[in-house]
């Protein structure tokens, strides 16, 4: 059906396999185990299989035929993480398992395989079962008991939780606002009380808590996680609806993000992340080599070697830099002056400013403001 050609083409393009077969074999042997044990799937049902290290499949039949989707993940995963052993449990090597395509558990992926079925069989046409074989990949495990069907929850939000702290370490975006593609925070958060809006205030304060607990271990100095923190606290506290709570939890995950791939200090020695700190937060000072390394405990020519070294540029080549990224808001304002801009982020002519800008940029600021302004 061009259905199924349709959905094989774009998970082709995420790199996820999707294979129909009407006789033989998939040729990944706990699956293949699974089919000659149970029997499963049935007609008009999807079954939905977990096994280690997350790595997922969904296996379906329509009409004579079998179908396989995967594998693929919804978290991350290193080397580190892995037992070669029990990686060929489940007839993978290491370094295949690190290749299996991650998807945002509630993105575009789910809304695709949902919308395939819905046109194989029609809504509520079908059945899902979901297996989890990280027992045993040859044994199917069934959470019929509502305590499992809670544990099972649990552990799938905790995945999820992970998932999102790391791609936000990472400053995967594309990855994040996946993510949210149809999620719905009626049906995603825990329910901790009878008030809703309290309940969703209560999941935005603790993806608050863990997205400041992942930029602050990622080396963001703690004086910029705590102002992004303080900033979004106020918010949540005026939350009044679903979507709204939704739209901020998306929102935190990007900015927090960002923090972490500007202010990353992480790897470079105290009295350098000291400096870094003086510098972003006092860049529209005159600012001199000597109150440098004093507020770091360096002598001047120590302190300039060291910061070349660990920066990668000098001190003031850093400083110049800092200037212009923040002078881009201002140029971003067609009622601000070349002349303003420079002043505001620090430099003490526009001559200086605009020499500086090119050097950095390659263009003029003149030449940056009619690139992104259109004028």
């Amino acid at each position: 059906m061009d259905i199924l050609n349709y959905v094989k083409e774009v998970l082709a393009r995420q790199m996820i396999g999707f294979e129909i077969i009407s006789e033989g074999e998939f040729g990944i042997p706990c699956i293949d185990e699974l089919v000659r044990s149970s029997g499963l799937p049935h007609e008009r049902e999807v079954v939905r299989i977990t096994l280690h290290y997350g790595v997922k499949f969904i296996l379906f039949r329509h009409e004579k035929s079998l179908g396989l989707i995967g594998p693929y993940r919804t978290d991350f995963i290193t080397g580190a993480d892995i037992d070669e052993e029990e990686a060929g449990r489940i007839g993978f090597e290491p370094g295949q398992l690190l290749s299996v395509p991650a998807v945002a558990e509630l993105g575009l992926f789910k809304a695709m395989i949902d919308t395939l079925f819905d046109f194989l069989w029609n809504r509520d046409g079908y059945s899902f079962h979901d297996i989890n074989g990280t027992e045993s990949p040859n044994v199917s495990i069934y959470s019929d008991n509502i305590e499992d069907n809670n544990a099972a929850e649990v552990s799938r939000r905790y995945r999820r939780e992970d998932a999102m702290l790391q791609a936000v370490k990472s400053c995967n975006l594309e990855y994040i606002e996946g993510l949210f593609a149809g999620f719905s925070m009626d049906k995603e958060i825990e329910k901790r009380n009878n008030n809703p809006v309290r309940n969703m205030q209560n999941y935005s304060i603790i993806s608050n808590t863990l997205l400041r607990r992942a930029a602050y271990e990622s080396g963001v100095a703690a004086f910029y996680v705590d102002r992004l923190s303080s900033i979004f606290g106020r918010r949540i506290e005026k939350l009044s609806t679903s979507r709204a709570a939704g739209d901020l939890i998306a929102e935190m995950m990007k900015e927090y993000s960002l923090l972490i791939r500007d202010y990353s200090w992480a790897g470079y020695p105290e009295a350098i992340k000291a400096v870094l700190f003086i510098i972003d937060s006092r860049y529209r000072e005159h600012l001199s080599l000597d109150e440098l390394g004093g507020a770091a405990g360096l002598s001047v020519p120590y302190l300039s070697r060291l910061f070349t070294k660990q920066v990668g540029k000098t001190v003031f080549e850093y400083i110049n830099e800092v200037r212009i990224t923040k002078s881009l808001e201002s140029l971003k304002n067609p009622d601000v002056t070349i002349a303003e801009a420079a002043v505001a982020s620090g430099f003490e002519d526009q001559s200086y400013y605009t020499r500086a800008f090119k050097k950095v940029k390659g263009i003029t600021p003149t030449e940056w403001r009619r690139a992104h302004l259109g004028k």
